[in-house]
């Protein structure tokens, strides 16, 4: 049997995980005080997949890379002062770490998630 992380999660470690480091700056200050953010996204084995045309999920495949990105953002949340930027300075394949919390930050639809590290 797969490892779950509770009984009402269906996530187990063959589910896609990358890190994703997002810097935050307004855009009217020097880049020394951005904030930078780590999140970690699981996207559910079988869309990891088809977003990677049946292959392996790497970050480098553009689908993929652009999914994790997305919900990255979306884990963050856009900001509602408009001088604030969120931007994407690193993104890479990861393994589910083992003390990922139950509750996430953010869910989508699809069972994508996303925890600020």
């Amino acid at each position: 049997m797969m490892p779950v992380m509770s009984e009402d999660s269906p996530r187990t470690i063959k589910d896609y995980y990358a890190r994703v480091t997002l810097q935050r700056h307004n855009i009217g200050n020097p880049p020394e005080s951005d904030e930078r953010i780590e999140v970690v996204v699981r996207i559910p084995e079988e869309i990891a997949k088809t977003l990677a045309g049946g292959g392996k999920p790497e970050v480098v495949i553009f689908d993929v890379g652009s999914r994790v990105r997305n919900v990255a953002t979306e884990t963050v949340g856009v900001p509602n002062d408009s001088s604030l930027v969120i931007a994407v300075v690193s993104t890479v394949d990861a393994v589910m770490p083992p003390s990922l919390p139950t509750q996430s930050n953010f869910k989508d639809q699809d069972g994508a998630e996303g925890w600020i590290l």
